[in-house]
């Protein structure tokens, strides 16, 4: 959600200061506000390392927890995630 001019000073500090910066987000699910599609960019062009989480921890109800983790599989369809 972060626009590229911010994400631009948010890397020019962080190299300043010696830190690091960690990304966190989805880009599937929101888009910048303001121009550029930084994160987005970073992603598709494999610029930085990445790791994906594939356990759902939230829901502790099974069925939810099924229903949930099925929408993200591209073979699965709600009655077998119900089942």
């Amino acid at each position: 959600m972060i626009g590229s001019l911010k994400m631009k000073k948010l890397f020019d500090l962080a190299k300043k200061n010696g830190d690091r910066v960690v990304l966190v987000g989805d880009p599937k699910q929101f888009s910048s506000i303001s121009a550029g599609s930084l994160f987005k960019d970073l992603l598709d062009n494999k610029k930085i390392n990445t790791f994906e989480l594939t356990e759902v921890m939230r829901q502790k109800n099974k069925e939810i927890k099924n229903i949930i983790t099925c929408q993200v599989s591209p073979r699965c369809t709600i009655s077998k995630a119900i089942s």
